[in-house]
This record gives C-alpha cells, sequence and structure tokens, in this order.
C-alpha cells in the first residue's frame, strides 16, 4: 500500500531530490545520528534514565518512565501493523515493508517530550529554553537523518512526531493523575 495520493508528490519530491545528494562523510554523520534514535538504543537509554530518577528523584517516576516507554513502543508496532504503508524503494528490502509512521522519530519525540513534560519544573526558565530547543533539534535531525538515508517518506517522519508527541501528552496526562 502506498501513501494517500494528495502527499505522494511532495514525498517523491523530497525522497528523489535527498538521494541525488549523497556525501560520503555526510551519510556516515547520518547513519551515526539516526542510531541514537533506534528502538534498541532508546532502551538502554530510558533504562539508564529509570535507575537515575529510581536513585535520585523518586522510584515512581522511574516506574512511570517505564510503563509509557513500553506502552509507547506497544502503540508504535501496533500503528506499523495497521498501516501497511510501503517504505521508499531504497529501503524496502532492507528495512522491512512498513514505513508508518517512522519508529525512531515516534521514539525520540516520545522521550524528549515526555520528560519535557515531566521534569520541566525543576529547570529555571533559561534551563527550560535551552533544554526544549536542544530536544527538538535532536527530533528535527533525526527526522532529516530518516529522509536522507530513504528510510522513510516525509509523511512518515511527519506522522512519527505527531504520533509521539501526542503519546508523550497522553502518557503525561495520565500518569499525573498519579
Amino acid at each position: 500500500v502506498s501513501h494517500h495520493h494528495c502527499f505522494d508528490g511532495i514525498n517523491h519530491i523530497i525522497y528523489y531530490g535527498l538521494q541525488n545528494i549523497h556525501i560520503p562523510t555526510m551519510n556516515a554523520i547520518m547513519l551515526s545520528t539516526t542510531f541514537l534514535a533506534d528502538k534498541y538504543v532508546l532502551s538502554i537509554v530510558v533504562i539508564a534514565l529509570a535507575a537515575l530518577l529510581a536513585k535520585y528523584i523518586d522510584l515512581r517516576e522511574a516506574m512511570y518512565l517505564m510503563i509509557a516507554t513500553f506502552c509507547t513502543v506497544l502503540i508504535i508496532k501496533g500503528f506499523k501493523m495497521q498501516y501497511h504503508i510501503a517504505r521508499p524503494p531504497h529501503m524496502l528490502h532492507i528495512l522491512g515493508h512498513t514505513s508508518f509512521p517512522s519508529g525512531h522519530t515516534s521514539y525520540i519525540t516520545f522521550l524528549v517530550s515526555y520528560l519535557y513534560l515531566r521534569f520541566h519544573a525543576l529547570w529555571s526558565d533559561r534551563q527550560r529554553t535551552t533544554l526544549f530547543t536542544l530536544a527538538w533539534c535532536l527530533v528535527l535531525f533525526i527526522m532529516v537523518t530518516r529522509l536522507y538515508l530513504g528510510a522513510h517518506w516525509l509523511t512518515d517522519v511527519l506522522g512519527g512526531a505527531c504520533l509521539g508527541l501526542a503519546l508523550a501528552y497522553l502518557c503525561y496526562g495520565l500518569l499525573n493523575q498519579y
């Protein structure tokens, strides 16, 4: 299944445009950066963060982070199973067939958004602004890496960012009640 026809034009323009500008040094940078948002790498990061939360802040916060992350991984996987949208041709047989939403984008957006929502009150206004800016620069850069590497269509990364943000707010809202 392909994307809805109304997005095919922009998806193809961006995909084929980026595929024509590959530079070896840039390829290495993009591969290294996209690796940071891999679900296995982020799982290790979440476990480490949960350990730090349990030790220095609150065991409950550590559990919330673990539960929210686990639920997010399941929901993103469910979306991929529900929407059988084919990857761009370059990566179709390397990464598997399901493209929507971008898991890398969903995971990193969820993690930085959830952490910001849960802990922004601990920081000064200046720290909040700096952390928010850095976090969203990372999210945007991950989105660009997924497009540059040919792993996703534009609609995949935009959908992944929206889904990650929605899940962060949902988890925050649900867990903030306790």
